[in-house]
Order: structure tokens, then sequence, then C-alpha cells
């Protein structure tokens, strides 16, 4: 019965299971950039990632041309560019310059990493340890206090200056 089936099967012809083709675009074949790069070029918050969305097409094919010929070294940029063709290059380094995602809107900084700034920056003599008192307050305040000084600080700084 088993052979019987077998031959039965061997007589028929093979279909391969095949899922739909996927998209042929410029974004489909980009998205091995987009773990580090970000989605559309976007960036990461790791420096170490940069935003390439928006770069100029040149900066960009320079930067892709380097990784190609071993100029730069960072082997996984290395061995997706190695064998690709320098036109492809030049049609990757334009679909990301054309993209403009928004920027990330930035960080407020918090109290303590301002006023640990500070300290690291040498302070004035006399001022080290008014910082490390303001420090030890802003570190005894609770989350919610922080908070409403961050916000009226940030506000105190976008007022106009009218007079």
């Amino acid at each position: 019965m088993l052979a019987a089936a077998l031959l039965l099967g061997a007589a028929l012809p093979a279909v391969a299971q095949t899922a739909a083709n996927p998209p042929d675009t410029m974004e489909a074949r980009t998205a091995a950039c987009a773990p580090c790069h970000g989605k559309v070029g976007e960036g990461t918050q790791d420096v170490y990632f940069p935003r390439i969305a928006g770069k100029p097409a040149g900066y960009l094919f320079n930067q892709l041309h380097a990784f190609h010929v071993g100029r730069r070294r960072y082997p996984p940029m290395n061995y997706l560019l190695e064998f690709l063709p320098e036109a492809y290059l030049q049609e990757i380094a334009d679909y990301f310059a054309a993209l403009r995602p928004p920027l990330a809107p930035p960080e407020a900084p918090t109290v303590a990493a301002v006023v640990a700034r500070l300290v690291a920056a040498e302070p004035k003599a006399g001022q080290t340890e008014a910082i490390a008192r303001l420090l030890r307050k802003v570190q005894s305040m609770s989350p919610e206090e922080r908070d409403r000084l961050r916000d009226e600080h940030v506000s105190s700084r976008t007022k106009p200056d009218l007079a």
C-alpha cells in the first residue's frame, strides 16, 4: 500500500507551494536596512545607526560605495553591499534621499541628568557642593514634583521675552 502511494505520488506532477510574490519595490528591497536604520531610514536611539532618510543622495552613495569596496569596515554592511552593482547602490541612495519621515521629538532632559552634566563640566570653586545639594534635593522629590519642576522650567524658557 505504501509502495502504491509512493508510485502514485511519483507519477503526479510536483506542485510547489509558492507564496504570493512579494512586492518588487525599493521599500521591500531595503527592508534589510530597517533593523539598524529604522523602517523608513529615520534612525534609532542608538547613535551608532544613523538616520539616513533625507540625506543627500551623493553622500549616501559615497557611504554605500565605501562599504561596498571595503574602504569602510562594518561586517553587516560589507556583507550586504559587497556584490551589489554600483547602479543599484545609486538607486538605494536615491530612495533614502527622497524619504522625509518626521524627526523624533527631542527628549525632555531630566533635572537629574542636567545636574549630573553640570557636575561633570568641572564647575567653578564653590559650585560643586551647591550642585550636589541640588541633585540630592531633586532625587528626593516625588516623580510628580520633578515633572512639575521640569514643566515650570520648560515653560519659563519658551515664553517670549516681551521686555
